[in-house]
Parts: structure tokens; C-alpha cells; sequence
């Protein structure tokens, strides 16, 4: 019979030894969640809300997450949620960001994000930084939520709750 010491160290050390990613959802639970190409290890699950409705990100391998202090959406299915294009440029291996007077490329990594546009003859060129670079997660490429700043919307982050608006003012100016 095995001492009960030595058990506990046994136990400890084969649970170290296959220590996988988790998700904690609102409820507790624990769920594993698949990662490449990151060192994500733990993620603390956020609610997606965008215009008023909540994205569901259930079939993403990661939901909206908090990576390193920086709550990280995935970056399609945000943007489409609020009408804006997103497409892949295979010249320049980057993901791409369209709206009506602005666009912005997107590559894991990157350190500097880079708004481009024109509003009639006003540049609004602009370099951002939001802390952290996207993050590429078996194929689904997620953005700190921060960026969609840079779009002229709202982001506000509450408890497990990201919520991102388009600005009164941009949506009355038509």
C-alpha cells in the first residue's frame, strides 16, 4: 500500500506532467482548448456582444479570452458582426479589415497596427498599439478587442462581458 504522501506527489506530478490549456466558463466548468502557435495557457471566457447581440463563438476553437491582460475576439467574426469585410491577401500573407473609409492588416505577431484611410480629403492614417499582437489559434485569428477603436466604435469591457458599438455620431452622420 502506498503511503499517502507519496500519492499526493504521484498524483501532483503525472497532472503537472499533462497540464493542457483551459477555458473557465461563467459557470466554473472546466473545458479543454486546443492552442497552436501560441503560449496561451489558460483562458478566462468573455461574453461577445456587438451591436446589441450576442456572437456566438461556441464552434471557434478559443472564445473571447483575456491573453496576458488583453481581451483578445476573434477577428471575422467580430467584424462581421458589425458589417465590415474581412479577406485574406495572399500577396501580402495578411488577413484584411474593410470598412467604408478605412482598412487594416492583421498577421500574427505583428507588433504595430496600422489604420489606413480617408475621410473625403482628411488622412486618418493612424499606428496604433493595443498590447498584444494577434494571435493565430488553429486557423481562427483573434485581435485584441481594442481595435475596433480604431474603427470608430465603442469598446467597453465589463466583468466577462466585451461589448463593442458602432459611435452614435458615426452612425447618425450616415
Amino acid at each position: 500500500m502506498m503511503k499517502p504522501w507519496i500519492r499526493v506527489t504521484v498524483i501532483s506530478a503525472v497532472c503537472a506532467a499533462f497540464t493542457f490549456p483551459i477555458s473557465l466558463a461563467a459557470d466554473d466548468t472546466v473545458t479543454p482548448v486546443p492552442t497552436s502557435k501560441t503560449s496561451v495557457s489558460t483562458y478566462a471566457a468573455y461574453h461577445l456582444l456587438v451591436q446589441g447581440r450576442a456572437v456566438d463563438t461556441s464552434d471557434l476553437p478559443a472564445p473571447a479570452h483575456n491573453k496576458d491582460g488583453v481581451v483578445m475576439v476573434p477577428l471575422r467574426r467580430t467584424a462581421e458582426a458589425l458589417g465590415y469585410t474581412v479577406t485574406w491577401d495572399k500577396d501580402t500573407n495578411q488577413t484584411r479589415l474593410d470598412m467604408s473609409i478605412a482598412y487594416m492588416y492583421f498577421s500574427p505577431g505583428m507588433k504595430d497596427y496600422e489604420r489606413m484611410g480617408k475621410l473625403k480629403v482628411i488622412n486618418i492614417n493612424h499606428i496604433y498599439e493595443f498590447g498584444a499582437p494577434p494571435e493565430l489559434i488553429e486557423g481562427v485569428l483573434y485581435v485584441p478587442a481594442e481595435v475596433f477603436t480604431a474603427f470608430y466604435n465603442d469598446v467597453s469591457i465589463a466583468g466577462n462581458e466585451v461589448t463593442i458599438l458602432p459611435q452614435v455620431l458615426y452612425t447618425t452622420m450616415g
